[in-house]
């Protein structure tokens, strides 16, 4: 940048001592000058030229940056051989996968020519990669333009440094040796902090364990391994015990030599009833197990509170030998493959038939017993009772394990059907949901539905992610019921929700012989009427209530009218047939209830309640009506309705 600003430097100088001797030659020397003689008259004029205006000039950048080896720089600057006159967006982009890109803030510096673009506010992990691209063509100077405007670029990958394993040592009295990774030893003597000398890579992984226990100790370690990332590791805890303590109890009923086992290892014959420990002492918090390695002859010992861990000196192990045994047995049913049974957790048995079964070790009288399945058959689940109890004299003979198929699961659709009375079949699907086949789907039916029938044979087996169809029709309406049971003979049991229609309107109730009650769809809103008494009060009677109002307001666009235009024998229900408690079949509970019909919002009845109001009812599905009276709602407000009628069929 200094040179392209000497020669721009000696390039104007050059053009000023040019323009300074013109000036000098043109108005003469000094006191010997010969005077001016008057220029003579040119024949033809001469234009003078006009004055060349200078372009811009041409200018340099030289872009450096603080990065220090593979540390991100915190700031580029760029300095420009011309002055800066605006900096356009995107001078500096910063990409890369580094947890948080940098932000950058911009400088100029009082002269306008050096650029200071400081990067903050970023977070760049071992590992990860940042890159800086500066544009200069995004700088805009003054009277000049860049001789190279490249776009200049720099990639950063942060260094992944090796990180020393340590952590502390707290309990201990004496030494111990440390080793990290099964070469890099570390013997310790005292509580506190460790670190091993050997350096582990970025990545690669670390195990930490004991060498050489302290003498009369025992230590265990704690977020003893894991890998290796961008910082150094200082979780490893080793805690160290000196309190040991025995294990013992006493011994009842033997006649002969008993053999008892501490953790499957330490051993100790007993020859004569009274106390006795094992010569292995344990450290405080470690767990115990005491069982019998070899009976004595032509007697059982069984072993109570054997299991425990170390919080002191352990002398409550009981060893029961008696010579009168029992053995322990039942009977198996509905088992269709191969059983695995134990009893007390050994004496494996396995039964592959129905029947009567007995285990093969007897226990001592007063042992307790208790049966359990180890592995179940194959597409079936065996459950144990009267498994556990304690012997007596006798043995025991009624462990029963009854085995089932594997419960598999169903799902419908649709969850509600109507049945168009005599209009062939309408199906529900049914999908297995489970993970086991399915066998003997059907649909059970409320009673007294004698005229519905159901062909299940699609779904006599169904495997799982399958789909059968349960085919319905009718030769008579019902009531509509949420109570159809659909299930399998392995299956959960789903309620459907099947209704009736006649002529193309929902069944909700049942007027006598030939003869139904019907709703209509949701008709699109409608005024009650205008503000006058029509003389419709009845809170049962619907049919009543339309003639009234249309008689009193015959012209204007009512729900009653709309109603009655669909047939003569059409009426806009009044509010107890929705709601019901009137000794008149409820909307509520036979159609919205079992989900056969709903609602978004409140709908009108014909039931006036004075001048400017009448009732209005807001179904709730699963609410059920009780005694609901209703909203007073003014007659001119615009809302739903549904039409009812008395149909033959």
């Amino acid at each position: 940048m200094e040179k392209a600003w000497t020669q721009w430097a000696r390039h104007n100088l050059a053009i000023a001592g040019l323009v300074t001797a013109s000036l000098l030659a043109g108005c003469g020397g000094g006191n010997d000058a010969t005077p001016p003689t008057a220029p003579e008259t040119p024949n033809n004029p001469v234009t003078p030229t006009p004055p060349v205006t200078p372009g811009p000039s041409v200018a340099s950048v030289a872009i450096s940056h603080d990065a220090q080896g593979s540390t991100p720089p915190t700031r580029v600057v760029a300095t420009f051989s011309a002055r800066v006159s605006s900096i356009l967006p995107g001078l500096i982009t910063a990409s890369g996968n580094c947890t948080t890109l940098p932000a950058a803030s911009t400088v100029l510096d009082g002269e306008a020519r050096v650029l200071t673009v400081t990067l903050g506010s970023f977070r760049c992990d071992p590992g990860q990669t940042l890159k800086l691209t500066v544009d200069p063509s995004k700088v805009q100077l003054e009277n000049a333009t860049l001789a190279d405007n490249s776009v200049w670029s720099r990639s950063f990958t942060i260094a992944t440094p090796p990180q020393q394993i340590g952590g502390s040592v707290s309990g201990l009295a004496g030494t111990m040796t440390l080793v990290n990774n099964g070469g890099d030893s570390l013997n310790v003597s005292s509580d506190g902090s460790f670190l091993f000398s050997a350096s582990v890579a970025y990545g690669a992984t670390y195990t930490v364990s004991i060498l050489n226990q302290p003498p009369g100790q025992t230590c265990s370690v704690s977020n003893a391994s894991g890998t290796v990332q961008g910082l150094a590791i200082r979780n490893v805890a080793v805690v160290c015990a000196t309190d040991t303590y025995s294990v013992g109890g006493t011994v009842s009923g033997l006649s002969g030599s008993v053999t008892l086992q501490l953790n499957g290892g330490s051993s100790r014959t007993v020859n004569a009833n009274g106390s006795f420990v094992f010569p292995v002492a344990l450290a405080q918090g470690s767990a115990y197990a005491v069982t019998v390695l070899t009976q004595p002859v032509s007697q059982t010992c069984a072993v109570a509170n054997g299991n425990g861990a170390i919080g002191g000196a352990v002398s409550n192990v009981q060893v029961v030998c008696s010579t009168n045994t029992y053995t322990v047995g039942g009977t198996v049913s509905g088992l269709s493959g191969a059983l695995v049974v134990q009893n007390n957790g050994t004496d494996n048995l396995a039964l592959n038939s129905n029947g009567s079964f007995t285990f093969a070790s007897p226990l001592a009288v007063g042992a307790p017993y208790n049966t359990t399945v180890l592995a179940q058959p194959v597409g079936q689940t065996c459950s144990v009772s009267n498994g556990s109890g304690t012997g007596g004299g006798a043995n025991i003979t009624n462990v029963s394990i009854a085995c089932n198929a594997n419960i598999t699961t169903l799902s419908i659709s649709p969850a509600v059907l109507v049945l168009p009375v005599n209009g062939g079949l309408s199906n529900i699907t049914v999908t297995n949901t489970g993970s086991y086949a399915a066998t003997g789907i059907g649909a059970s039916l409320p009673s007294g539905w004698v005229g519905v029938s159901v062909n299940a044979s699609d779904c006599a087996s169904l495997a799982p992610a399958a789909s059968c169809n349960l085919a319905f029709s009718t030769t008579n309406p019902y009531v509509g019921s949420n109570a159809v049971a659909i299930q399998g003979n392995n299956t959960n049991a789903i309620n459907a929700t099947l209704g009736f229609s006649v002529s193309g309107y929902t069944v909700y109730a049942i007027n006598g012989p030939n003869q139904v009650q019907v709703v209509s769809e949701e008709k699109a809103a409608r005024i009650w009427s205008t503000l006058m008494a029509a003389g419709a009060p009845s809170s049962t009677d619907g049919s009543s209530n339309t003639d009234a109002i249309i008689a009193a307001d015959g012209v204007s666009s009512t729900a009653a009218l709309s109603c009655r235009s669909m047939g003569a024998s059409w009426y806009l229900p009044a509010l107890c047939q929705w709601s019901g408690g009137c000794g008149v079949p409820s909307l509520q509970t036979n159609a919205v209830d079992p989900g056969l019909i709903s609602h978004s919002q409140s709908v009108w009845s014909s039931t006036e309640l004075d001048v400017p109001r009448a009732w209005t009812y807001f179904p709730i599905p699963g609410g059920g009506g009780g005694g609901a009276t209703g909203n007073p709602t003014t007659k001119t407000d615009l809302l739903p309705f549904r039409c009812v009628a008395e149909l033959p069929w």
